[in-house]
């Protein structure tokens, strides 16, 4: 066998009495130098060629020289011999194919051995092959969730392929820091990708890849908070939809579309510039959008999917109740009479997609001993969006002037919030109450209202993602809103009025735990403190009284917002 790369290198240096720093020149420095004489890394191309013109030599050679495997033990070499006969060889080239389309890697008996492919062995591979190599087991472990060994092998793959290759590598490269949450860095290489394929001038503009690219660069912006520059590049992808394109993809594109329309609307300057009239047309538009997307998600089988759509669907549908019950309101204040806001399709609507998510998963928790944190979220998310679809008609109705549908639906409300409440330190009641929230709610009309009694705390069992307890205290807290302005005396709505400023600064508080704000783009806590302002201006106009204890509950949640 040969002498290996690394150790030519070392023995020419020294034979001309070179220093390491003297043959990096000013394009490598010493440490680059010493690690490849060291067989820690592979020297690029761009590496061979330099060394060869300092050490006059052929850099053909060199590359000769580099692409052979370094002496290895026997089993090793056996190995890597597997590794390099024709069969292997086409398949891996296949797949490469494949990645490079747009597709995602398939699991074969040979992506199975390359998982099990040792460090050792894929850097003694000739570097085109181990280019391959790099790539495909870096998006193997991405998908396994194994980021920290997955970015150095991508980073390699990247040095080592050329340009045409480049964007499905910087894609990946990008997918592996939004995992991690670092959404300016994965934009970054995301808009690199994006921008090496609008430089080529073949058909890949048109792909399956540049269709995730950009899909990806609309996600890094919309995490980052940048509602308008994602709904670009959501855009620019569904117009790139074509009959074959991936169905669970082209769901994220409309949910995008959807969410950032929604979004958009509490930002500013949309937030104060806005019409009612013209954020209600924005939010029909986002309900469109996420109505694509739920059809998308049912045919491709996509179930956690589809239910995160219907959730979203179901507070897009809130919200426009919300901006109709605003504008009654001000009517109010001038002494105008409020005729039917017309909301009762909307809130059906919302309590529908509602009972179906928590329908699709009810046998599931039926089945399951513990259920995922992710699961978990979907169904508190349901069940409070479906007490915040009680308290909404109970609004509505009694601005309406139906005394006994505002009492029947604050009734349903409250019962079906202390219930969701009671299984935060009990949780082996989640199941039935999920049984009985699909069941028609005749009996709950004859109880008392009560305020929800919140739970210890200090008590509580420790869950991974307590956004779904912040979403049961922010239906609380509605509850105890909405109790208070129907509230007969004084002193009872002032009870009301504390116990829902309770529920919603405890909310907020969690939510600012959460690693959801993570996950997700920081304008949903803003959302969340502009509902409840709103709330509490409504407060205002019905008990003016309260205006100090008030204020002071507004400036903390402005607080929470910047801080």
């Amino acid at each position: 066998m040969q002498t290996p790369i690394s150790e030519y290198i070392r023995q020419l240096r020294r034979q001309r009495g070179m220093t390491q720093t003297e043959l990096g020149g000013e394009h490598f420095s010493k440490s680059y130098v010493s690690a490849v004489e060291r067989e820690k890394i592979v020297p690029s191309y761009a590496a061979l060629r330099f060394f060869a013109e300092q050490l006059d030599q052929s850099v053909d050679y060199f590359r000769e020289l580099a692409e052979q495997p370094a002496h290895l033990p026997q089993h090793s070499t056996q190995l890597v011999s597997s590794f390099e006969n024709d069969d292997e060889m086409d398949e891996s080239i296949e797949l490469l194919d494949m990645v490079l389309e747009g597709a995602e890697l398939p699991h074969t008996s040979f992506s199975q051995k390359l998982s099990a492919l040792p460090m050792e062995i894929l850097l003694h591979l000739p570097l085109p092959k181990q280019a391959r190599y790099c790539l495909m087991k870096g998006l193997l472990l991405q998908e396994q969730g194994n980021l920290v060994d997955s970015q150095p092998l991508l980073e390699r793959a990247l040095v080592l392929s050329p340009t045409k290759n480049q964007p499905v590598i910087l894609d990946a490269l990008g997918t592996n820091f939004a995992l991690t949450f670092t959404y300016q860095t994965a934009l970054g290489y995301h808009q690199r990708a994006l921008h090496l394929l609008e430089l080529d001038e073949t058909d890949r503009k048109m792909s399956a890849l540049f269709l995730k690219i950009k899909l990806h660069c609309g996600d890094d912006f919309r995490a980052l908070n940048n509602h308008t520059d994602a709904l670009e590049h959501y855009e620019h992808a569904r117009q790139s939809l074509r009959s074959n394109s991936n169905i669970d993809i082209a769901g994220q594109i409309y949910v995008g579309l959807g969410y950032c329309r929604y979004a958009s609307i509490y930002q500013e300057p949309n937030f104060t510039r806005l019409s009612y009239e013209e954020k209600e047309h924005l939010l029909q538009q986002a309900a469109s959008f996420l109505l694509q997307s739920r059809t998308l998600y049912q045919i491709s089988s996509n179930r956690t999917g589809e239910s995160k759509v219907r959730l979203l669907h179901a507070n897009v549908l809130l919200s426009i109740c919300s901006l109709r019950r605003q504008v009654a309101l001000e009517r109010t204040q001038n002494n105008e009479s409020i005729q039917s806001l017309q909301c009762a399709t909307f809130l059906d609507e919302a309590g529908e997609q509602c009972r179906q998510v928590l329908l699709s998963w009810n046998e599931t928790m039926l089945i399951s001993n513990q259920p995922s944190p992710d699961l978990e979220i979907v169904v508190y998310t349901a069940l409070s969006t479906l007490v915040s679809v009680y308290v909404q008609r109970a609004a509505i109705a009694r601005l309406e002037g139906y005394s006994n549908t505002a009492l029947r639906d604050r009734t349903h409300a409250a019962h079906l919030c202390q219930q969701a409440l009671d299984t935060i330190t009990k949780p082996e009641l989640l199941r039935s109450l999920m049984h009985n929230a699909l069941a028609s709610g005749t009996r709950e009309a004859q109880r008392l209202q009560a305020l929800p009694r919140l739970p210890d705390m200090s008590k509580n069992r420790l869950t991974p993602h307590p956004i779904g307890i912040a979403a049961l205290f922010s239906a609380a807290g509605e509850v105890a809103e909405e109790l208070g302005r129907s509230a007969t005396t004084p002193a009872y709505a002032s009870d009301c009025y504390t116990h829902a400023n309770q529920c919603f600064k405890t909310s907020v508080r969690i939510e600012r735990q959460s690693p959801f704000l993570q996950e997700h783009d920081a304008s949903f806590l803003t959302r969340q403190c502009q509902h409840y302002i709103m709330l509490i201006e409504e407060r205002l106009q019905i008990a003016p009284e309260a205006r100090e204890e008030t204020g002071m509950l507004v400036l903390d949640l402005f607080k929470n917002t910047l801080y």
